[in-house]
């Protein structure tokens, strides 16, 4: 099948299109290796997923309208390579308080640029969806398809330490996800896969910062799942607590970084708040 015909199944799933794989249920599918790969080289604190093809998304018809066409990550094949992600949000270690403050998109081209010094980088919606969901595809972290009770946080403004809840975890070991929505890098991948044009206006698929997920107190019109993916031009106000989970690429990060990414976190008590990062002394 060629590119095309799939970019038509992505835009078509409410027919039930048919690749190489079923696109017309909930199961995810996977060819490679499973989801968490231990032997990827890691820094601490951050699980290995491993490459492979990979078939995720929403599914549902009646949320793929609601959400359409571009604040949800429609069912489709990924192919994602292999990554590394932080168990748990920024500061990224079980124990630690969620900053009181946010991260605004002017803020990002910093936090870009100091996670590269110290050998991380902003995930991207696929990596977040994928280890949030596994591959069994499910809606919800904790949850193939219903929201149900909430065993995560409640209140995302305060919420308690990071790791304080043992149930709110996903398939592949992520903790406290949706409890704040976390601020991610577009790629073309996923910008493939919204049924519109670039050549649409507005055409924000093009700028280069998104958010991933939901916070407890999301704004209507933001999927609450491990799908949901939603734009914030500069300037616009932000309702709800945004933050970040970070990724880096396997064997990438030295033990320099390592030190200089340890010594930001032992600063961190002080402030509880993302400047830390933003005013990180890099290697």
């Amino acid at each position: 099948m060629n590119s095309w015909s799939l970019r038509l199944c992505a835009a078509v799933l409410l027919v039930g299109c048919q690749t190489s794989h079923s696109l017309d249920s909930d199961v995810g599918a996977r060819t490679g290796p499973n989801i968490v790969d231990n032997a990827l080289h890691c820094p601490p604190n951050m699980i290995g997923i491993g490459e492979g093809t990979v078939i995720i998304g929403e599914w549902e018809p009646n949320t793929l309208l609601e959400f359409g066409p571009d604040r949800v990550l429609p069912r489709s094949i990924y192919n994602p390579l292999s990554y590394c992600i932080s168990a748990h949000p920024f500061p990224a270690q079980p124990g630690l308080p969620w900053p009181i403050d946010d991260l605004s998109v002017s803020d990002l081209p910093t936090v870009e640029k100091n996670l590269e010094a110290l050998g991380r980088r902003l995930c991207n919606p696929l990596e977040l969806s994928l280890a949030a969901a596994g591959l069994d595809n499910w809606r919800y972290p904790w949850h193939r398809a219903e929201r149900g009770e909430r065993t995560c946080e409640t209140d995302d403004e305060r919420p308690t330490s990071l790791g304080s809840r043992p149930d709110c975890r996903s398939p592949a070991g992520l903790w406290d996800l949706q409890v704040r929505a976390s601020w991610t890098r577009m790629t073309d991948e996923v910008r493939w896969v919204f049924p519109y044009s670039i050549d649409d206006e507005p055409a924000p698929v093009m700028d280069p910062y998104w958010v991933w997920g939901s916070s407890v107190r999301s704004a209507p019109g933001v999927s609450p799942t491990n799908f949901g993916i939603h734009h914030h031009p500069p300037g616009k106000p932000i309702l709800d607590r945004h933050g970040l989970r970070i990724c880096a690429d396997p064997g990438r990060t030295t033990a320099l970084q390592n030190t200089a990414w340890a010594a930001m976190l032992r600063s961190y008590p002080a402030t509880v708040s993302f400047n830390v990062l933003i005013d990180a002394k890099t290697p």
